[in-house]
């Protein structure tokens, strides 16, 4: 034993000594690296100085704002954070944020309206949109220094009238910049763009413009084409900036005359005119055999003229395709024009996917996986616009994903490609926005747990969406199917926070949900008498006020159903005093009231009212059921002469009502 302990403690001594031997070898031989590397250093007197990173002015900014991420619990930014101000419905957002824009317009009126009081210098050095804007007149100085620059800021207007006043001079004006006043004017088509500032009004523009067919809007013999005769004789460039506006604009028609000019007098058109000019072909030619023949002789032109298709051109022949999905050879030429493009080195961007789930998918009863193989492609890609039309691709695949794939957990994939990275700008407006999460709370609603329709609403909703009365009455709908009666009273709250509470279908919603609840929770069933009671008398306030500030919206119309409703959810909370006044509705509006209660809810009040022996309300309720035809009538009249020892009158009363011989005839079978 002695000996074995010697020998492991000579092997520990033994491998001590080597690790230490090699721990002073490395040392040893850094400091020799490290000392050859100082004196080549030395030796050569050169000093390495890194590549330049090209910084933006506001790439701090970014990097600061990338490591925070979103409070789902708050509001967005732009709404002061103050409870009694954070807007909580679509309409109240939409004109917090445009009235705060209107008043930024205000002050800019003023400023432009009252320059000579703003000629201080607010920084230095100075800034110029902190100015009043310019207004020339012909006492303006002008020259083409002044028409350069206001083409350059994108100023139509202005830049027109400068052009005006040059030429009333006499001033000559060089080529390339009528040049380009021809462009801009072409591209905006004669009218000012909606400024860059006004940012809440783009957000809110709702520009459901995609695939539809343009309008005509061109100017005809206006100034664009002025511009373009005083460009004698028009070069490529002017053809060029003529074509794309004209097509831009609607007129399709008077582009390809435009383009055949420019062939016939042997001109080279750039790559953006023909695909311009590709996506004409629907207007310019009827039928599928036709419209495909053009592009694919544009294509043949783009060749032949040595030109290199690019993402343009991909997507405008695809814009083509999508227009006649329904075609037998649509799939197949689309899926042709992918692999070519791709076998040039021609990734497709987020619009080439969008039209190919409207060829794919529109229209069409046979389910398509193209989504999917879609997702298995970007998916976990934090992705760029590479194209204007980008912004329609996520609000088209989740309705794919609702309406074609009926598919949550597609959706839900699709949903975290949203999030990822700075993916949410592709998102577009706020009305693709709400087009998108109303398709997925929809899609959730239909495949999805209460669980998880939950987390999501607890996570969005209010500050990101709110959810339109159709979803919520899917949403109230889904809590009823899984049984979550808890939600209920959270549920109804929204609706009246959401402006939402004065609508007929959601409030039908509503009480037959709180209806058709099973619990023994008394606390609970009290949280729905409030909630049903709530409902009673917002309606009722409706009904008597004649002078209602929502005139544009119609009042609320009683039906049996509704009342028969609150009844049955008042009396489960043994709230039969108010449940009494449901009865007095139905009498005094008996005339309003379409259709009647439930013979199940008019049997709840009856045997409330023979446990509290209210023989009163017991016979009208009999009374009531006799008038609108039950069948059960006799039997609860036979239940209240039974149960509850009958004055004469009472009883005369109910002899009246179902007669004599049914009472009777009870008696006889109990003695």
């Amino acid at each position: 034993m002695n000996s074995l302990q010697s020998v492991s403690s000579l092997r520990y001594s033994v491998k001590k000594s080597l690790d230490k031997i090699s721990k002073q070898q490395i040392t040893n031989i850094s400091k020799q690296q490290a000392t050859s590397d100082k004196t080549k250093n030395i030796n050569s007197n050169k000093v390495i100085i890194p590549k330049r990173i090209e910084r933006g002015p506001t790439d701090v900014l970014k990097a600061i704002a990338s490591t925070v991420k979103r409070d789902y619990l708050a509001p967005h930014y732009k709404y002061h954070d103050d409870p009694f101000l954070i807007p909580t419905s679509n309409i109240a957002k939409r004109m917090f944020a445009l009235s705060q824009e209107s008043g930024r317009k205000a002050a800019h009126w003023v400023r432009q309206e009252h320059a000579d009081l703003f000629q201080h210098r607010v920084a230095d050095p100075p800034i110029e949109p902190y100015f009043p804007k310019a207004i020339y007149d012909e006492n303006s100085q002008v020259d083409e220094n002044v028409l350069k620059k206001l083409i350059e800021q994108h100023l139509v207007s202005d830049s027109l009238t400068v052009h005006g006043l040059l030429k009333e001079k006499g001033i000559e004006i060089s080529r390339d910049t009528l040049q380009s006043l021809l462009e801009l004017v072409c591209y905006y088509n004669e009218e000012d763009p909606l400024e860059e500032d006004w940012i809440e009004e783009r957000w809110f523009k709702q520009d459901t413009r995609g695939r539809d067919k343009k309008i005509n809007s061109w100017k005809t013999k206006g100034v664009a084409e002025m511009l373009f005769e005083s460009l004698s004789p028009p070069d490529a460039a002017a053809y060029s900036a003529l074509i794309c506006g004209m097509v831009q604009a609607g007129n399709m028609a008077g582009a390809y005359k435009h383009f055949q000019e420019a062939l016939d007098q042997g001109m080279m058109l750039p790559l953006h005119v023909y695909n311009k000019l590709i996506t004409a072909a629907p207007t310019l030619k009827e039928g599928y055999d036709l419209r495909w023949q053009f592009v694919e002789d544009m294509l043949g032109q783009i060749r032949q003229q040595g030109l290199f298709p690019d993402l343009g051109t991909l997507n405008a022949a695809l814009e083509v395709l999508s227009s006649m999905n329904v075609h037998k050879n649509a799939q197949k030429n689309a899926l042709a024009l992918m692999t070519e493009f791709r076998n040039l080195g021609i990734d497709p961007s987020l619009t080439s996917y969008y039209y190919l789930l409207i060829i794919f998918c529109k229209g069409s009863s046979i389910r398509s996986s193209v989504l999917i193989n879609i997702l298995d492609i970007l998916e976990g890609k934090s992705l760029t616009i590479r194209d204007p039309r980008d912004i329609f691709f996520f609000t088209e695949a989740m309705d794919n994903c609702r309406y074609h794939l009926n598919d949550v957990e597609a959706a839900y994939r699709l949903d975290k490609l949203l999030h990822t990275g700075d993916n949410y700008n592709l998102i577009g407006d706020s009305f693709k926005e709400s087009i998108y999460y109303r398709n997925y709370f929809a899609l959730v609603c239909q495949s999805g747990s209460i669980s998880e329709l939950m987390k999501l609403y607890d996570k969005l909703v209010p500050h990101v969406y709110v959810p339109e009365p159709g979803i919520m009455e899917l949403i109230i709908k889904t809590a009823e199917l899984h049984e979550a009666w808890e939600l209920l009273p959270r549920l109804w709250s929204d609706l009246v926070v959401f402006d939402q509470a004065s609508r007929e279908q959601s409030l039908v919603a509503m009480l037959a949900a709180l209806q058709h609840s099973v619990t023994t929770d008394e606390n609970l069933l009290a949280k729905h008498a409030d909630v049903a009671w709530a409902i009673y008398t917002r309606v009722e306030a409706q009904q008597d006020d004649d002078d209602t500030r929502d005139r544009f919206r119609a009042k609320i119309s009683w039906t049996g159903q509704m009342l028969g409703d609150i009844l049955e959810v008042l009396l489960r909370a043994d709230r039969y005093e108010e449940a009494v006044q449901i009865l007095n509705c139905l009498e005094k509006r008996q005339n309003q009231v379409l259709g009647v209660p439930s013979i199940r809810s008019l049997s709840a009040f009856l045997d409330k009212s023979i446990e509290k022996k209210q023989v009163k309300n017991a016979l009208w309720c009999i009374q009531y059921c006799y008038d609108v035809g039950f069948e059960e009538t006799v039997r609860m009249a036979q239940n209240l002469n039974s149960s509850v020892k009958l004055e004469a009158n009472d009883y005369n009363q109910l002899v009246t009502i179902v007669g004599k011989e049914p009472l009777t005839k009870l008696a006889a079978i109990a003695s």
